[in-house]
Order: structure tokens, then sequence, then C-alpha cells
């Protein structure tokens, strides 16, 4: 009995309460998690009822991950509050300055006197206030609504949900930070950190709310907003409707105003592209290259929307060094750091052989260092390959490379080949060592597990693959070519070759 809230709903008269009640008492919908979440703070604002109104709002803007966050933010004079003039910065720098401008929206004026546009009206749906049509110019209500369906056409996939999303922005407002070496301790110094899966999410949020009071609240609105429009800025997405498969589409997409002589809308570009400003003295698109293949390779690795540490670490980080903008440079240097690191706690040298329970993630970077230097650019990591003739190949396959959902380790020569054509079986030890496995796409491995190498190359398309099946691909024509082929002895001068690499990797020393 002190659990249960009874609401009373006031119907109009003449309704069919039969009806009403068989309505509602059918297709009512299970409370998700995060709506729990959100009451239980604009609890904590009960006293503030202007404040509940702007949380609200931040929440449900946040919530809708399929677009920038500047499209839930609909009149251009909120837009310009919080995102600039340009409407491509992050401007409160608390959330007294982000309540402040959400709950006193000015509107634009031919006159010198500042005139305010009532909170209650109804400029988030773009609708004009008849009063204000008639004692305004048409400019000053045509600038403040905007279309949100001639805005930003495009639609994005985002690598993580809202309930795990809300999970990173409490971690990092209590100051967390995570090692890729915690995978692997066997103590629990770490089991009081906020765990980044939603199944937890209450829970988590429970270890902070009771008593949190309404500045707390507040506090992690603005600190939900702006992670979100550096999630939207800096973190990669997947734009849906190109052409070709959407694993492959793989953006870093900012938004900004574009101004013409007849509109101001919102539009997007790329983050590290032309029109950003150079932050430093290295090229900044080819750094954000770095940036977006990085992101790609750790999230084709992590596959789940839930416990992303990746991406949290690349939050945690944004939030230290985005001031206006981010160095594309330093932020490719920060997640080649957390790369060798999360290679160097897998310990590679003690798991490189073990046929399918090699980790996906010691493929996709070795497969990102072999992109490096196929690449042909001056890079610590890309000059740790040195052999003239993997560089040459290298370079034939590099600009067609991209970082797809390969999760399934592959034998290039069969564990189990078709003995009915006399296809000799390898010694196990043979079969899974690193020389003769790759990454490819479960339904790829399925379909052709048993095919020999000739074979496989002969079927597979080659752009789709990874790297290292590539190499593999061209030692065995060349072998095919001198009558030769694909044996022992080749698979472990080529994994020899790569495990060295790889030693090399987890050898240079990092700072984060």
């Amino acid at each position: 009995m002190h659990h249960v809230r009874i609401v009373r709903t006031q119907l109009p008269e003449n309704t069919d309460l039969n009806h009403y009640f068989e309505v509602m008492n059918t297709r009512g919908e299970q409370l998700e998690k995060h709506e729990i979440l959100k009451a239980r703070m604009l609890k904590e604002l009960q006293h503030e009822p202007a404040d509940q109104d702007v949380f609200a709002r931040i929440w449900d803007a946040t919530a809708q991950l399929n677009r920038h966050i500047q499209v839930q933010f609909d009149t251009q004079n909120e837009r310009s509050a919080i995102f600039g003039k340009d409407w491509d910065r992050f401007l409160p720098e608390d959330s007294a300055a982000l309540f402040e401008a959400l709950q006193h929206r000015e509107v634009p004026s031919n006159s010198e006197n500042t005139r305010y546009r009532d909170p209650d009206a109804n400029s988030r749906t773009g609708t004009i206030k008849l009063i204000d049509l008639l004692e305004g110019a048409e400019d000053d209500w045509e600038s403040e609504s905007t279309s949100q369906e001639d805005e930003e056409p495009g639609s994005y996939g985002s690598i993580i949900d809202f309930p795990n999303f809300l999970l990173h922005v409490l971690k990092i407002q209590r100051g967390e930070e995570y090692r890729w070496s915690e995978e692997e301790d066997d103590d629990d110094v770490h089991a009081h950190q906020i765990r980044l899966e939603d199944k937890y999410l209450l829970e988590e949020f429970e270890t902070v709310l009771p008593g949190a009071g309404a500045e707390w609240v507040r506090n992690f609105a603005w600190l939900l907003l702006r992670t979100r429009y550096l999630l939207d800025t800096y973190v990669i997405r997947i734009q849906l409707g190109l052409a070709g498969d959407d694993d492959e589409n793989w953006v870093l997409h900012r938004a900004y105003k574009y101004t013409s002589d007849r509109t101001r809308q919102l539009s997007a570009r790329s983050t590290f592209g032309l029109g950003s400003s150079p932050v430093g003295t290295t090229d900044q698109r080819a750094s954000g290259r770095r940036v977006l293949m990085l992101q790609s390779m750790f999230q084709v690795t992590d596959t789940r929307r839930a416990s992303k540490y990746f991406l949290f670490q690349a939050l945690h980080w944004l939030h230290h060094n985005e001031h206006q903008s981010v160095d594309a440079e330093a932020f490719a240097q920060y997640l080649e750091a957390s790369a060798v690191r999360r290679l160097t706690a897998l310990k590679p040298e003690a798991v490189l052989n073990l046929g399918t329970q090699v980790p996906n993630f010691i493929f996709n970077f070795l497969d990102y260092v072999l992109w490096l230097r196929g690449k042909d650019k001056p890079h610590e990591l890309a000059h740790l390959v040195t052999d003239p003739e993997l560089v040459s190949v290298l370079r034939r396959y590099a600009d067609g490379f991209s970082f797809r959902y390969r999760t399934s380790v592959e034998h290039f020569y069969p564990r189990s080949p078709d003995t009915v054509q006399l296809h000799e079986a390898l010694a196990i030890a043979d079969a899974d060592h690193f020389g003769n496995l790759c990454i490819m796409s479960r339904s790829e491995n399925s379909a052709r597990s048993n095919l020999m190498p000739k074979a496989k190359i002969a079927q597979y398309r080659s752009t789709n693959q990874s790297l290292k099946f590539q190499v593999m691909a061209a030692i065995t024509k060349e072998l095919d070519a001198s009558h030769d082929h694909w044996d022992v002895a080749h698979i472990h001068a080529h994994g020899t070759q790569m495990a060295e690499l790889l030693h090399r990797i987890a050898a240079i020393p990092v700072s984060m």
C-alpha cells in the first residue's frame, strides 16, 4: 500500500466507458526502464515546474538518436542559444545557462525593443501565435519556425541505444575511467563502478538518485545534452539509405546551419572534412579518416549496444578535449593508444594460435595497421610493416578496405577438408595457427568453410574481405603461378610475420 499511486482521470461526457476500459486494458504498453527513470528524476524537480518542463524536453530530445540533436530544437533562436549562430557548437557552460536558454526563448524583432515568446506558446511545433503574426514583420516568424521535414533529410543508425547511453553519461558524471586491463583483472576492485549494461539501468541510478536533489538532476540534464552533442559530432554512425551495404556506410557528420538567399536550415557535413577549421598543423581530413577507421574497428569488434567501453573512453576524452572543436590528429592518437593498450591486455602471444578462440579484436587491429601501411602515410604504426612484397599487396587493396561485421574466425586451409577429393587434413596445431586464420562474416564462413584456399579466393569478393585474407590470397596466387600451394610451411611463415608485427605494436609505449 505504500508503493501504489492512483491517478484519477476525468473523461468527457457521453464516453463509452466499456469501450474505453477495453482499449486501455488491452492496448497498454509496459513502461520501459528509462521512462521510469525519467519520472524519478522529474520528482526531484517537483517544486520547480518550469525546470521540469525543460528537463523533459532535454530528455526527450536526447532520446531520439536517428537524427542530429539540433533537429530536436526546432526554433532557430533555441538552436542559436544552445548550439551557436552556426548551430555547430555547444555553448551552455553549465546547467544554469542551459535551463535559462530553454525557459526564455527570444523572438527576433526588427524593432529595438526585445520581445520574448511566451514559454507556453506552440513554437516547439512550428505554429505561430496570431498576435505575433499581426505585431511582427514576416521575417519575425519565418526565421523562428522551421520545417523539420525539410531539414537534414538523411537518417542515421546509432551504435548505441538511449538506455545504454544514459549509463555512459552517469559514469562520466561520477568521474569514472576505464582501462582495458580491467577485463583481465581477477580482483573486485571495480565492483562499485557503473556497469554499462542497460539491464542495470535503474539499479545503477538508484546508487545516486535518492536524495540527489534538484541541482544534481539539472547538472545531469546539461551533461546528457552535451554528451549527446559530442556523440553526434565525433562518433561514427551508419548513414542509412546510401547505395550498398549499410554495414559499410560509416560516417562522421556534424550538423551546421546552411544559409542561402531564401532559407536557413540544418544540414550536415563531414566532421573533419572540407569546411572544418584546422586545429593543428596536420591534415585534419587524413587524421579524421583514421578516427573513422579506428572507431569502426572498435564497433565491428564490440557489436552489442551494451558494454561499449571504447565508446565510453572516447566520450570521456571528448569531454576533456572538446573546446569548440577537436583536433582530429590528437583524437586519432588517443584512439590508437587505446587500441594498443587493448591489444596488450589481450596478451596476443598466448592466444594467437588458438584457432576460433583468437579474439576478433586482434584481427581487426591488425587490419587497421595493414591499412595504414597500404595508405603509405608516414606513421609510427605503419612503419612497423617493412616487407616490400607485403607493402606492395597492401597498396593494391587499402583504398577499397572498410571495416564490416566480420565476426567469424575462418581457417584459410580448412580444418576438415573434403577427403573424397583427396585433400589432406592438417594437424590441429597447424590448422589453428594464426597464419592460417582470418575473419569473415558468419554467412560467408558457414557457406564455404570447407573450401580449399584456391576455391575460397575464387568465390569470395576480395574487396569485401579483411586485409589479412587478401594478403593470404595474394600469396596463394603467387604460389599457384609457380605450381605450388598453401601448405604448413607457408602458414607458419605468414603467421610468424604477423605475430612479429603484433609484438612490435604491443611493445610501443603509449600515453593516454
